[in-house]
C-alpha cells in the first residue's frame, strides 16, 4: 500500500508540473495516438487527455499513460491502429499495453497454475493453463488456450522456474488486469536453456490475516485454521451442480480471521487439514463477503501448504450430545463488524468437563433454561487457545435444548466453571486468552468515560451539539452510552492494565450508567466524564482477583485484560492456593534437582 501511494504522489506531482510548467507527460507516440482516437471519436484531444489522467489516477499510477491510451479506446470501442511496438519485435513486459497482436516476449515462469478446468457459457466443460511470466521489468499473467500447450505443461516439458521465450500472443485485459493470451493460432512457447540473472525469481509478500483488506486482489497469506466447513454440493443458477467447501484462517498474532471459501476440485483440499494446522495459501483471490468485509476464494489456481500440523488434531463429530451445567453471563465484544455477544457455558460431554462458547444468536439459545440440560450441539468447531481446546458453535451451528432439569448439578459448580474457564496464572508465566490473576491495585484512573454507539450498525458515534451522528447511518436519534475505566495491578512479577467496560464497569461502580449520567449532569463534571474518587479510595492498596481476557501490548510493554468478573482476595483462600503451588510446582522442582 506504501509504494501504491508513492506512486500515487509521483503522478500527482507529474501532472500538477505538465498542467503549471509545460512539462511533456506523454511521449510522442502516446500524443499520435490520442490524435488518431479524437478523430475516430470525434473528441477533443484535451478530452481525451483527461480521460487518459482520470483512468491513470483510478490505477493508482500503476498504469502507464500507454496503457490508459488503450484502455480508453476499447471503452469509447474505437481502434487506435498499429501497436506501439514493430510486430514481430521482442517486447518487455512493462511495454504491453491491451489490444497487442503478434507479441514475442521472454521471461522466467515464477509462478505456475496448471491446467485448470472450467465451464464455457453453453455448458460444456473446457480446459485452460495459467502462470506468471517476469522479465525483470514486470510481472504478467499468461493464459494458455492452445492443447498442445496445455498437453506440454500436463507432460512437464513447460513448468515453474523455467525460462522460455513466447511467440503469437495478444493482450487483452482479464479481471481488470493486463494478460498475454495464446490460442492454438500460432502461439508458440520455447523453452531456453541456461542461467538467465537477468530473470530473477521475484519474492511474493506472504501477507498475515491482519494485513488483508478490500485493496487486496490476489494475495498469499499465512494462518491458523480455527473452524472447518466440510465439502458440500451446491446448485448454480442454471441448475448445474458444483462443490464447495471452507475454512476459517486465524491471524498468528491477534483475534483477527478471515472465512476462505474452496471452489470446485479445490473444495477437496480442505480433508487433509485439522484445526490448529499453520498454513501459506498462495494465489487466494480477496472478495467482498456477505457480511460487508471480505473473504479469500481458492479455485484450482491456489495451493495450500500445511507449514505446522497441529500437535494434537481437534477432531469433533457433526453432532454433540451433552450437559449444560454452568452458564457464565453473556460477554459483548467489539468486533470489525460491530458488537457481537458470546456466552461460555461448561458442558459435560462424555463424563468430561469442556468450555464451550456460544456467539451470537446461538448466545441466546439457552436464555432462562433450567440447568442442567441435556442439549444437542450441530455443526460445532475447535479453537485452540494456548494450551487447551474450546468447542465453539456459531452462526451455521445450533444449539438445540433436549430436556431441561436433567439430572444434578455436581457440587460447588461455580467454583468449579471459573477455574475451567480462568486459569490462574503469574504474568510473567501467562499467555493470552482467558486467565485469573491476583495482585494489588496500584492506580485508578482518576475518571471514567462515557462513549456513544449506534444502535442500528453498532459503531461508535460522535455528539456534535447534543446529536448523535455515525458514519455509516449518518444522524440518530438514539445511541448507547458504555461507560469505561481502568485500574492497574500488579502481582510481583508484572503490571497489568485491567479495564472494565459496559455492565462490568456499572457492577464495580455501584451504579448503573443512566444514574451516573444523571450525577454528570447534576455535580457539573465534564460532559461524559465521571469522577471515580470514591472508587479510588475503594480499590487502592487493596488485593483483588480479576478474570477476563487477556493479551501483551507490545507497545506499552504491559499485559492487558478486558475484565469480566473482579472480586476482592480471600487471605485464607489465597494462602491454601499459594501452598498448593509450592508443592505441585515449586518443591517438586527442587526435589528434581536434588536428586540430580
Amino acid at each position: 500500500m506504501k509504494s501504491a501511494r508513492v506512486k500515487k504522489d509521483l503522478l500527482e506531482f507529474l501532472l500538477g508540473a505538465s498542467e503549471s510548467e509545460g512539462f511533456a507527460l506523454y511521449n510522442d507516440e502516446v500524443e499520435r495516438g490520442i490524435q488518431r482516437l479524437a478523430q475516430k471519436t470525434g473528441l477533443s484531444p484535451e478530452e481525451i487527455r483527461s480521460m487518459i489522467t482520470k483512468k491513470m489516477e483510478e490505477m493508482q499510477g500503476l498504469l502507464k499513460p500507454d496503457g490508459a491510451l488503450y484502455i480508453v479506446a476499447a471503452e469509447l470501442g474505437a481502434e487506435i491502429g498499429p501497436s506501439f511496438e514493430e510486430e514481430g519485435a521482442e517486447i518487455t513486459i512493462d511495454k504491453l499495453v491491451p489490444g497487442m497482436r503478434h507479441v514475442h516476449i521472454k521471461g522466467r515462469i515464477v509462478r505456475m497454475y496448471g491446467p485448470i478446468q472450467y465451464r464455457r457459457r453453453d455448458g460444456t466443460e473446457g480446459e485452460r493453463a495459467e502462470f506468471k511470466l517476469s522479465d525483470g521489468t514486470g510481472v504478467v499473467d499468461v493464459v494458455i488456450w492452445s492443447k498442445s500447450l496445455i498437453s506440454m505443461i500436463k507432460e512437464g516439458k513447460i513448468k515453474e522456474g523455467d525460462v522460455i521465450e513466447i511467440d503469437g500472443a495478444r493482450t487483452s485485459l482479464r479481471l481488470g488486469r493486463l494478460a498475454l493470451n495464446l490460442d492454438s493460432s500460432g502461439s508458440m512457447i520455447k523453452v531456453v536453456e541456461g542461467t538467465f540473472p537477468e530473470f530473477p525469481e521475484p519474492e511474493f509478500e506472504v501477507f498475515e490475516v491482519s494485513d488483508l483488506g478490500p485493496d487486496f486482489n490476489e494475495v498469499d497469506v499465512r494462518g491458523v485454521v480455527s473452524r472447518i466447513f466440510p465439502v458440500r454440493e451446491f446448485t448454480r443458477e442454471d441448475g448445474t451442480k458444483g462443490f464447495m467447501s471452507g475454512l476459517i484462517l486465524k491471524d498468528r498474532n491477534t483475534d483477527d480471521e478471515i472465512r476462505a471459501v474452496l471452489w470446485g476440485a479445490a473444495s477437496e483440499l480442505i480433508n487433509d487439514l485439522n484445526v490448529g494446522d499453520l498454513l501459506l495459501i498462495k494465489a487466494a483471490r480477496v472478495k467482498p463477503s456477505r457480511d460487508g468485509w471480505i473473504e479469500l476464494h481458492l479455485d484450482t489456481r491456489s495451493k495450500i501448504i500445511v507449514e505446522k500440523r497441529s500437535a494434537e488434531a481437534a477432531f469433533l463429530p457433526d453432532e454433540i450430545v451433552g450437559r449444560i451445567l454452568y452458564a457464565f453471563r453473556p460477554v459483548r465484544y467489539k468486533s470489525r463488524d460491530g458488537m457481537v455477544t458470546s456466552r461460555d457455558c461448561i458442558i459435560e460431554v462424555d463424563g468430561k468437563l469442556r468450555l464451550c462458547r456460544l456467539w451470537e444468536p446461538r448466545s441466546q439459545e439457552i436464555d432462562g433454561v433450567r440447568l442442567p440440560a441435556l442439549v444437542k450441539l450441530e455443526h460445532p468447531y475447535v479453537r485452540r487457545e494456548g494450551f487447551r481446546e474450546i468447542i465453539n458453535v456459531g452462526k451455521l451451528g445450533k444449539c438445540l435444548i433436549l430436556e431441561e432439569n436433567y439430572g444434578e448439578i455436581p457440587k460447588d459448580m461455580e467454583r468449579i466453571a471459573r477455574k475451567i474457564k480462568y486459569p490462574r496464572v503469574w504474568l510473567d508465566e501467562s499467555g493470552e486468552g482467558f486467565r485469573e490473576v491476583r495482585g494489588t491495585v496500584i492506580r485508578v484512573d482518576p475518571s471514567a468515560s462515557i462513549s456513544w454507539w449506534c444502535k442500528k450498525c453498532r459503531q461508535r458515534v460522535s455528539k456534535e451539539f447534543g446529536r448523535f451522528i455515525c458514519e455509516n447511518c449518518g444522524e440518530v436519534k438514539e445511541a448507547e452510552p458504555v461507560l469505561a475505566f481502568s485500574i492497574y495491578i500488579d502481582d510481583s512479577t508484572g503490571v497489568l492494565r485491567a479495564s472494565f467496560f459496559r455492565e462490568v464497569a456499572e457492577r464495580v461502580i455501584g451504579k448503573n450508567v443512566q444514574e451516573i449520567l444523571e450525577e454528570i449532569e447534576e455535580k457539573g463534571y465534564e460532559e461524559d466524564t465521571y469522577m471515580l474518587e470514591e472508587l479510588e479510595s475503594k480499590l487502592l492498596g487493596k488485593s483483588v482477583i480479576l478474570r477476563g481476557r487477556i493479551s501483551y501490548v507490545e507497545e506499552r510493554g504491559m499485559w492487558r485484560m478486558v475484565v469480566d468478573e473482579m472480586e476482592f482476595a480471600k487471605p485464607l483462600e489465597e494462602a491454601a492456593l499459594l501452598e498448593n503451588d509450592l508443592e505441585t510446582k515449586y518443591l517438586m522442582e527442587i526435589r528434581k534437582r536434588l536428586s540430580s
